[in-house]
């Protein structure tokens, strides 16, 4: 995910080279080409007050989801619960962490690499409230093959890394796995990747285990199956789990699909925003949430918060 490998204090150290790398993704030309006709004339739309769906700075994008993540837990407090499919080890370029840690959310965590969910684990082992579940979503449980990257190996990219400019992002590849292993995918999964054998489910059935109700923030990164578990959520038989927020990467999705579900959140009357390969879509709810929060503050700068 672009945005998320360099959010978290990277910035600095990522070289050149490596953000043009992933800018150049035709996939992500595809997000933004298939989002320009999906603007919204309504008052009460995060995406009018911003006129443009496409952020051009990553520090605009950050900035916003920032202020997105304060308006809900200025609302819903330790309440807050999200879900986090892809989850990683907790850490390495996770746009949730930081949050989460700060303001003590509940929430769901699923990995489905156990050497990497053990590390999940233990970064998060300090906090209550937060479950995990060592699976990945697919579209029926059971068992499949996931293309991923070893442990030795990222630890061998580090030290290839070391002394680099980009030093700091050279872990990316502890984050590249995929189920879904075809022309899209991230292309150190052709070079350095190796099989393993997963446990899958639905997402219904994820649902259903943990007694998940009301999420309010949804985070999905899987390197190209993205897609299948987003329309998996927005499937009308899970509509009591429509999230507030959701965030997706989209850069690893052919067209055809990345069209399928800006269509389908476009018909829940999401408001959606990308940079780079992400998408970011609210809901209704929180685009009223953020209008009524926005006609209560006072002053210039309350205004221009979102």
């Amino acid at each position: 995910m672009f945005f998320s490998e360099i959010s978290m204090g990277n910035a600095e150290h990522m070289s050149q080279s490596l953000a043009n790398e992933y800018c150049r993704h035709d996939a992500v030309i595809d997000v933004v080409r298939a989002l320009a006709g999906y603007k919204t004339d309504s008052p009460e739309s995060l995406a009018h007050d911003l006129r443009d769906i496409e952020f051009q700075t990553l520090s605009s994008y950050t900035d916003f989801f920032g202020n997105v993540l304060r308006q809900i837990h200025q609302n819903f407090g330790a309440a807050t619960f999200f879900v986090e499919i892809g989850a990683n080890d907790g850490k390495f370029a996770d746009p949730l962490f930081e949050k989460v840690n700060a303001w003590k959310w509940r929430g769901l965590l699923v990995e489905p690499l156990e050497d990497v969910f053990r590390l999940l684990k233990q970064n998060y082992a300090h906090l209550p409230g937060l479950s995990f579940e060592n699976s990945a979503i697919a579209e029926s449980q059971g068992e499949k093959m996931i293309r991923r990257v070893p442990l030795e190996e990222v630890r061998k990219m580090e030290e290839e890394c070391r002394g680099r400019p980009d030093e700091g992002m050279c872990r990316y590849a502890i984050g590249v796995g995929s189920i879904k292993n075809d022309s899209f995918s991230h292309w150190i999964l052709k070079e350095r990747g190796v099989d393993e054998k997963v446990h899958c489910m639905r997402l219904d059935q994820l649902f259903a285990k943990h007694k998940i109700s009301t999420v309010h923030i949804f985070q999905v990164d899987t390197e190209g199956y993205d897609g299948e578990i987003v329309l998996q959520l927005f499937n009308p038989s899970m509509r009591e789990h429509f999230p507030m927020i959701l965030q997706m990467e989209a850069d690893h999705l052919d067209h055809a699909q990345l069209k399928q579900v800006i269509d389908t959140l476009r018909g829940e009357r999401y408001a959606m925003r990308t940079f780079g390969g992400d998408l970011l879509a609210l809901s209704p709810d929180f685009q009223a949430l953020a209008a009524r929060q926005r006609s209560q503050q006072q002053g210039p700068a309350a205004q221009a918060e979102l």
